[in-house]
């Protein structure tokens, strides 16, 4: 039940991108993997 609970909190990659972007982070991209179960978020400081 544990990994069925945590999976309702985590971001979408999209708000994870903001998050970035929110920290100051530029050029923030993302490409997602495994219909969307992991993604790989990248930004420039």
């Amino acid at each position: 039940h544990y990994l069925l609970r945590t999976t309702k909190e985590f971001v979408s990659a999209d708000e994870l991108a903001q998050m970035f972007e929110d920290a100051g982070m530029h050029n923030v991209t993302y490409k997602k993997f495994t219909l969307g179960a992991a993604a790989l978020h990248l930004g420039r400081p």
